[in-house]
């Protein structure tokens, strides 16, 4: 019944998914943001984009969409960052998040892909793909897969290094929700 009351106006699961983001992901991004950011996936992924290409350009989506306010806490965060690290340490951090996040979500994107392939092969409108894709990644982004994303991020710094990154990351990214199970490269929570 829920996927059926959500394919007559695909509000109810961007209402999840903007929950999902701000309950387990950030606060950084306006809920306008978020279902652009919904919006764009889900229609390229229906279009037939290679999932890497949009990966690639969703950073320049999210970075053209940011405000005034949320460039400030970005560079506050890498203010932080330069300051105890260098630029190196900006680097590191932002190529251990692409890879990170391309790991472990670009399979994911060809999985949901290959469904709306199949739904237009069962004559779905496109709505109703669109809408079949953002149920199966909003099954995907549960609590728990917030939380190993987030312990394969903490895994590749060491404690140092996280000790700088965290906690000023919180402003973009909760890490506060996960942190005390997640370990760093040396072992250490």
């Amino acid at each position: 019944i829920f996927l059926i009351l959500c394919q007559i106006n695909n509000l109810t699961l961007k209402e999840e998914a903007y929950n999902r983001v701000i309950n387990n992901f950030s606060k950084l991004f306006t809920r306008d943001q978020i279902n652009q950011i919904v919006d764009y996936v889900m229609e390229e992924l229906y279009i037939g984009t290679d999932p890497s290409t949009i990966g690639n350009n969703l950073v320049s989506k999210i970075t053209s969409m940011l405000t005034a306010l949320q460039y400030g806490t970005v560079t506050i965060f890498g203010t932080v960052i330069t300051t105890k690290l260098g630029l190196q340490g900006v680097n590191n951090f932002v190529n251990v998040l692409k890879n990170v996040s391309s790991n472990n979500l670009t399979p994911f994107m060809y999985q949901i892909q290959n469904r709306m392939i199949e739904t237009k092969g069962e004559n779905d409108t496109k709505q109703e793909s669109l809408n079949d894709g953002l149920y199966y990644t909003l099954t995907f982004f549960s609590k728990k897969r917030f939380l190993t994303f987030s312990c394969r991020i903490k895994k590749h710094f060491t404690n140092y290094q996280w000790k700088v990154y965290y906690p000023a990351i919180n402003d973009i990214v909760m890490f506060n929700l996960y942190n005390n199970e997640c370990m760093t490269s040396e072992g250490v929570v």
